[in-house]
């Protein structure tokens, strides 16, 4: 018969049973900070050379109201702008043959030249009002301190 020797019991290691244990880390490199009082050594290799200005992208456009929109974008803007201002024309027209829509040509006529040269007899003054409102939205988008210069020197104050 074979013989069998004893097995030493297990030590308790706080593992569940099938567990593999799990090495300690190994320990930190030493830094040059942590090499006791002396200094780290200066550094003796070649000074890197200087990395150049990246080129300006020429496929941006500037505007006085967007500075650097890229091309796509002003086209696509533009394209927008063009499309809304098509379609308020067109809802002018039909709102102006809406307020028409009932009368004979000759009437209509009449009326649309009548209402011609009194737009031509305020356009002196529509331009005026429309000046001074937009001199107004752009004294209010200030700074009061810098209002304040503003409508010194534009008199109104």
């Amino acid at each position: 018969a074979p013989s069998l020797k004893p097995v030493p019991p297990a030590k308790p290691s706080g593992l569940s049973p099938g567990a593999a244990a799990v090495p300690p880390p190994p320990p930190a490199a030493p830094t040059p900070t942590t090499t006791g009082n002396r200094p780290p050594a200066p550094n003796t290799s070649a000074p890197k050379p200087a990395i150049a200005a990246k080129p300006p992208n020429l496929a941006t456009v500037t505007t006085d109201s967007s500075p650097g929109v890229p091309a796509w974008k002003a086209a696509m803007l533009a394209k927008k702008e063009a499309e809304e201002k098509a379609k308020a024309e067109e809802e002018a027209k039909a709102k102006a043959n809406d307020k028409y829509k009932g009368l004979p040509d000759w009437k209509r006529k009449i009326m649309e030249e009548k209402d011609r040269k009194e737009a031509e007899k305020n356009a002196p003054l529509l331009a005026k009002q429309k000046a001074q409102e937009e001199q107004q939205a752009m004294l209010q988008s200030m700074p009061e301190w810098k209002r304040k210069l503003a409508e010194k020197k534009l008199g109104l104050a």
